[in-house]
């Protein structure tokens, strides 16, 4: 009979009650754009296995998004794509590698691009933080990767600085030290 209590106890911890492992969706910023990533534009690229990743107003812009657990965590990966050469089967990963990839370090705090990256090792794991009285909607939190990933971080999407904005209509992704986070919803695809 404990065992069977027990085995019922490890399903509702990590089984079908978990509310975002297995979910195949879009990420959307309430009141905002669309997560994605493709090397449409040459600032998109951020090496030949990675791009940068974006807010976007148009939803056929944004990338459709597998969440797995991992550990305490989540990972989010690219499971389908957008033109531009997207890097499908991508993590969403945040590294401050390359000098490009620090958006600023300044009183207000310090801030690394996103991106999403074609090597599992860079991936980063989240904590996925429940938001106000809407179950669906969340902020995102770094909570490890590798050595280059910004543990403790908030993502968020600022427009504060030019280099800020991608086009007209869309805007880089961030992890930011000390900014609010962005708010975000899941569209089940």
């Amino acid at each position: 009979m404990a065992a069977i209590l027990i085995s019922k106890q490890v399903t509702i911890i990590h089984g079908k009650s978990d509310p975002y492992d297995g979910r195949t969706v879009k990420i959307k910023m309430v009141n905002g754009g669309y997560l994605g990533a493709h090397f449409w534009y040459d600032k998109d690229k951020r090496d030949v296995v990675s791009a940068y990743l974006y807010s976007h107003n148009h939803a056929g812009c944004g990338n459709t998004w597998k969440i797995k657990k991992q550990g305490k965590g989540y990972v989010f990966q690219i499971v389908k794509g957008h033109h531009g050469g997207v890097p499908v089967n991508s993590y969403l990963s945040c590294e401050a590698y390359f000098g490009k990839d620090t958006r600023d370090n300044n009183a207000c705090g310090r801030s690394v691009y996103c991106a999403a990256h074609q090597w599992s090792g860079c991936a980063a794991t989240f904590s996925i933080n429940k938001y106000g009285n809407n179950k669906n909607q969340f902020t995102l939190k770094i909570l490890s990767g590798n050595a280059h990933t910004p543990a403790g971080y908030n993502i968020a999407v600022h427009s504060f600085y030019g280099k800020d904005k991608r086009d007209a209509t869309s805007t880089f992704v961030m992890a930011h030290s000390k900014a609010v986070p962005a708010v975000f919803e899941l569209i089940d695809q």
